[in-house]
C-alpha cells in the first residue's frame, strides 16, 4: 500500500504525484492532537475514524509543518508539539482553447439601417 498525504490538494496526496524523499508524519495515536491535525488539515470527515486506525492509515507530508516544529535537521522527527499549518496547495489548472469563426454561422446580412427589419442573430460555441 502506497502512503500519501490526506492534505487536499497537496502534490504528495496521490501517488503518481507524491515527491520523493517527502516525508510523511502519522496521525498523532493522542485524540485532541489527532483531531486538531484532521481539523487543520481540512478532513474533518476522518475525526469519526478511531485513533488506532488514522495512526495505521494516515500521514501528513514534512511540507505542512513549519521549520521551526522539526526536532532535527533532515526533517525525519517531529517535535511533539508540532501540528500541520502549512497550506499552499499545488493544483494544476486545464484550460480549453477555443475558437469561433463567426462569417461562418452567419448565413445572411443584416440590414441595420431598416428599422422594420429585425433579425435574429444564433451563435454557436464549439470547442474543440
Amino acid at each position: 500500500m502506497v502512503v500519501v498525504c490526506i492534505v487536499k490538494n497537496c502534490r504528495n496526496a496521490k501517488k503518481t504525484t507524491k515527491e520523493k524523499n517527502c516525508n510523511l508524519f502519522r496521525v498523532p495515536k493522542d485524540l485532541d492532537r489527532s483531531k486538531e491535525w484532521l481539523i487543520n488539515c481540512g478532513r474533518e470527515e476522518l475525526c469519526s475514524k478511531s485513533v488506532e486506525t488514522l495512526y495505521s492509515n494516515y500521514r501528513v507530508c514534512m511540507n505542512h509543518f513549519k521549520e521551526n516544529m522539526f526536532s532535527n535537521p533532515e526533517k525525519t522527527r517531529l517535535l511533539i508539539s508540532a501540528v500541520p499549518n502549512e497550506f499552499v496547495m499545488h493544483t494544476t489548472i486545464t484550460t480549453t482553447s477555443i475558437s469561433v469563426d463567426v462569417s461562418t454561422m452567419v448565413d445572411e446580412q443584416i440590414n441595420l439601417s431598416s428599422p422594420s427589419t429585425c433579425k435574429f442573430i444564433y451563435v454557436f460555441f464549439f470547442i474543440h
